[in-house]
């Protein structure tokens, strides 16, 4: 199945510029939109420098952000609860991180990539083998 042409276009987008040579982690946060607009949740994507498997907190250590750094998800790829959405983007990004198109532009240089929402718990979708 291919990954939804939102999240497509937002990585290709995100991903044009190689990451400054600092960033050693990423970070996809979820967060709820606003109430009445046709996506339920958000996307960003950040990069920190710092990472720790051990300590949830290393997302809080931002310092890069693509241009567009958030978008909104449509209710088609997230379906309409958190877990749900939780659960579908998870399984897009490990898409993506499978393909020769994002995966190694993804993964060249971190030592992580999470995912979770803002104030919740977060998720390992990769990490470096030692």
């Amino acid at each position: 199945m291919p990954i939804h042409p939102t999240l497509a276009d937002w990585l290709e987008q995100a991903l044009q510029a190689p990451l400054p040579e600092a960033v050693v982690g990423l970070s996809f946060n979820l967060s709820e939109g606003a109430a009445g607009d046709d996506a339920g949740f958000c996307i960003e994507l950040v990069g920190t420098d710092r990472f720790d498997a051990n300590d949830t907190d290393w997302p809080c250590d931002e310092i890069w952000a693509p241009p567009v750094r958030e978008i909104e998800l449509p209710f088609a790829l997230t379906g309409q609860g958190w877990e749900a959405c939780l659960a579908a983007v998870r399984a897009a990004l490990l898409q993506a991180l499978d393909t020769p198109r994002f995966g190694p532009r993804l993964t060249h240089q971190v030592e992580g990539i999470g995912l979770g929402f803002v104030d919740g718990d977060l998720d390992l979708l990769w990490q470096r083998a030692d």
